[in-house]
């Protein structure tokens, strides 16, 4: 999925476990409960998205826009590669 444009796509509950979102467009997507164990979000736009408990655990991160995202909830974050950067609410 590397690259792919899913703006605004709903995936509520997904299962995306190492899913290969590289460089994709997720901008306002709804990614609330959704299970994104081990995906590679590495460069990838989730400006604006909903990641409300979504399980983050060992995701990569690096270089990914979190601007306006909302990550409130209690995912999870344990064994991230990356960092994130400040969001802007």
């Amino acid at each position: 999925m590397e690259g792919v444009p899913l703006e605004g796509t709903i995936l509520t509950g997904a299962n995306l476990i190492r899913t290969d979102f590289t460089r994709a467009n997720l901008r306002r997507a709804n990614l609330s409960n959704a299970d994104l164990r081990g995906a590679n979000l590495e460069g990838a736009n989730v400006t604006n998205a909903t990641l409300r408990n979504a399980d983050l655990t060992g995701t990569k991160l690096h270089h990914t826009a979190f601007n306006g995202a909302d990550m409130a909830g209690g995912h999870r974050m344990s064994s991230v590669t990356g960092s994130i950067p400040a969001l802007g609410h």
